[in-house]
């Protein structure tokens, strides 16, 4: 963007919030005033600063430091969360995890898939074949339709 700036490709970026802009104050700072040299502004709109008035850079340092203390505390909220979701054995997020069904936040095993799982898994483990060796052999043992020519059987014991 800088580099376009520069090059006098454009005279003004707009962005709905700073945070948006960089990640903390001293970034939105050097960037700004390295585009101003150019020539070139940047327009806040939730904060209303633009970088072409006066008393931008003073605006603009107090919003950032505000937008990168949010985002600070917003990281460590997500962490506390994760680590009390691990603490109470619930997955969050993936819902389309092979070998299992997602409920309530708890996994539960699907035997015929958990079987692929544990093939893949010994196969690899055993030094063999590498992983699109396996995925290979798996994809052969699947019409394009998606269902089995072969169920694919399991070649260790689980």
């Amino acid at each position: 963007m800088v580099e376009d700036a520069k090059r006098g490709r454009f005279d003004l970026i707009v962005t709905k919030e700073i945070s948006r802009f960089a990640r903390n104050t001293l970034d939105s700072l050097r960037y700004t005033r390295e585009l101003l040299r150019c020539g070139v502004g940047v327009y806040f709109q939730n904060d209303n600063i633009n970088t072409f008035d006066e008393d931008a850079e003073l605006r603009l340092s107090i919003m950032s430091s505000i937008a990168q203390d949010e985002l600070r505390k917003l990281s460590e909220r997500t962490r506390f969360g994760f680590k009390r979701a691990q603490e109470n054995s619930v997955l969050l997020g993936q819902n389309n995890l092979f070998g299992y069904n997602k409920v309530d936040g708890r996994l539960d095993i699907v035997e015929p898939e958990a079987a692929v799982v544990r093939e893949v898994f010994e196969r690899y483990a055993a030094g063999d074949l590498g992983l699109r060796a396996i995925a290979n052999d798996l994809k052969a043992a699947v019409y394009a339709d998606g269902r089995a020519s072969r169920s694919p059987t399991p070649r260790c014991t689980a």
